[in-house]
């Protein structure tokens, strides 16, 4: 019995040396994984202070190292959820200034850089770099090609274009330049058709475009020459009136002139007679012919769009100065000016019959002897060649 005292009481007694040595264990290794808590919650608070730093955000307060100890066991994961956020938000922002930036090396013609180089964290500074200096290179020769644009805006078509207006990239900075082209053009056009018009009285094949200075020329030959006929035809003009005047003393003297012209009225009467029979018009009935310029002439005239220029704003009409339109006269028609002049407004049609409409008004800004033009803007309804063209009624 004293025998298993013993033993037992030494064996208690190595129970105790192992819990000791155990104990001792366990302090020096709980001590060493606070050290080292310590250390990562110091880590957490450092980055998250980084984070904060002309962020805005002051995720850092609530990211103490008091905050993230193990003696803040129950309230770790609360804390840890915070700084999780602000590190997803900086990514989030980092993403989209890659991206921006990424975009503005894109409209920079800058090779070389992608998205993925400026995530980069070893290139993302440097590479960034190249994106502000090539923006910037862009931004110079942007400038430069303005500069250059107004200058020769003004000095070519003697319009104003106000630089602040290109650089805020106002649709409307270059209306003062498309209306002095337009304006251009329009005048232009205008003498290019009365040029034609000389070319055909002239009887001169010409063409423009390329060759603008040979037909000129060969107009001008051609004139030259007509004015030395004319020369000649104003010499014989002044002989076929000095023979008239002798006629006309002859006839004063011959008083039988007077029964001949008597004579041929009463023909003339009687021609009359068969010509309004053969028209189908009563011969007591003295129709009367519309006035050139008159509602009814402006009412009965049609023309078409032969030609529409939306790069210059205007539209070419088939009418002119010297466009008629026939009067209904019993079987046939007397030829009417409606008289077609500068600032008449006129109505644009499509369809005929119940199917017509009307497509817009505009106003004549030019008008030649056979071609007229009017302006139109991006807000014109679209017109297209072959469309109807009328007077309106109070015109």
């Amino acid at each position: 019995m004293k025998t298993k005292n013993l033993v037992l009481s030494v064996l208690i007694l190595l129970l105790a040396a192992v819990s000791v040595t155990a104990g001792y264990l366990l302090f020096a290794k709980r001590s060493e994984l606070a050290s080292g808590w310590n250390k990562m919650a110091s880590a957490i608070n450092r980055s998250s202070s980084e984070l904060d730093h002309n962020s805005g955000s002051d995720y850092a307060k609530s990211l103490t190292v008091g905050d993230l100890s193990p003696f803040s066991y129950s309230t770790l994961d609360k804390s840890l959820a915070k700084y999780q956020d602000q590190v997803r938000k900086v990514a989030a922002n980092r993403n989209k200034l890659v991206a921006t930036l990424a975009g503005v090396a894109l409209k920079s013609d800058l090779t070389g850089v992608s998205e993925d180089d400026l995530r980069k964290v070893d290139s993302a500074e440097s590479n960034a770099a190249k994106v502000v200096k090539a923006f910037n290179s862009a931004l110079q020769l942007r400038d430069r090609n303005f500069k250059q644009m107004i200058s020769l805006v003004k000095s070519d078509l003697g319009a104003e274009i106000s630089a602040e207006s290109l650089v805020a990239g106002d649709v409307n900075a270059f209306v003062p330049a498309d209306n002095a082209v337009n304006a251009i053009r329009s005048r232009n056009y205008f003498y290019e058709g009365k040029l034609k018009d000389i070319a055909v009285m002239v009887e001169v094949p010409v063409s423009f475009g390329s060759q603008y200075e040979d037909g000129a020329r060969n107009i001008a030959e051609a004139v030259d020459r007509l004015r030395a006929t004319s020369y000649d035809l104003r010499n014989e003009l002044v002989k076929v009136r000095q023979e008239n005047e002798a006629l006309r003393q002859a006839f004063a003297q011959n008083a039988s002139d007077s029964t001949k012209l008597n004579t041929a009225i009463a023909q003339k009467k009687q021609d009359a007679k068969i010509y309004k029979e053969k028209l189908g018009i009563d011969a007591n009935a003295d129709p009367i012919p519309w006035e050139n310029g008159s509602k009814e002439a402006r009412a009965a005239l049609v023309g078409r769009i032969i030609k529409v220029n939306a790069n210059y704003g205007y539209v070419a009409i088939d009418l002119g100065t010297d466009t008629v339109v026939h009067q209904p006269m019993g079987k046939g028609f007397v030829a009417v000016n409606p008289r077609i002049s500068k600032g008449m407004n006129v109505l644009i049609y499509r369809g005929s019959g119940k199917n017509s409409r009307t497509i817009a008004r505009l106003v004549l800004n030019e008008v030649g002897d056979n071609v007229s033009t009017a302006n139109i803007t991006s807000e014109t309804p679209a017109v297209k060649v072959g469309d109807l063209v009328r007077c309106e009624f109070y015109n």
